[in-house]
């Protein structure tokens, strides 16, 4: 596979089992970094053997989000270009006809913690990190495609607790 130059993400093969490790540093967004993650997805649905995809950092980091330093660096076609690219990518992994886990294995904040509501399942080990919006105390709305994810998420969490 194709290393991310930024956070030597990776998809390592156990059996049934692909693991895409998101990296080493921050795993912040950017558009090389959201494409290359989409074109891991792509990888592993060539593997007919693999039934679960298990997404995990390998530092105190999941994932930091949205890289807001070199966002801010780009013209407004390359933010549109980016924003759509990620987009797609979460509706990828949204629908993924695999079962995805994701192993929350330190911080996941604001696109970091919608990557982890875009899988199946998450696990994460008390006491590892923080799982956080902080648009949510910043007054910064949330784009159509990620309210709906929130939404999903907190509906079939409000079932499950009053169920």
């Amino acid at each position: 596979g194709v290393s991310c130059l930024m956070s030597l993400c990776r998809v390592e093969y156990r059996g049934k089992f692909a693991v895409l490790w998101l990296g080493d540093t921050e795993n912040r967004f950017n558009i090389e970094y959201v494409c290359r993650l989409k074109e891991y997805l792509n990888e592993i649905l060539k593997h007919d053997e693999v039934c679960v995809l298990i997404t995990a950092g390998t530092s105190k980091f999941y994932s930091n989000g949205l890289d807001l330093d070199w966002v801010i660096q780009q013209t407004p076609e390359m933010v549109k270009s980016y924003s759509e690219a990620l987009a797609d990518f979460l509706a990828t992994l949204l629908t993924f006809p695999l079962v995805t886990i994701a192993a929350i294995n330190g911080h996941a904040f604001a696109a970091g913690a919608i990557l982890a509501w875009t899988h199946d399942f998450r696990v994460m080990q008390s006491g590892s990190g923080w799982l956080s919006l902080p648009e949510i105390f910043i007054n910064i709305s949330f784009t159509p495609g990620t309210q709906e994810i929130l939404k999903f998420w907190l509906y079939l969490n409000c079932v499950y607790v009053c169920v």
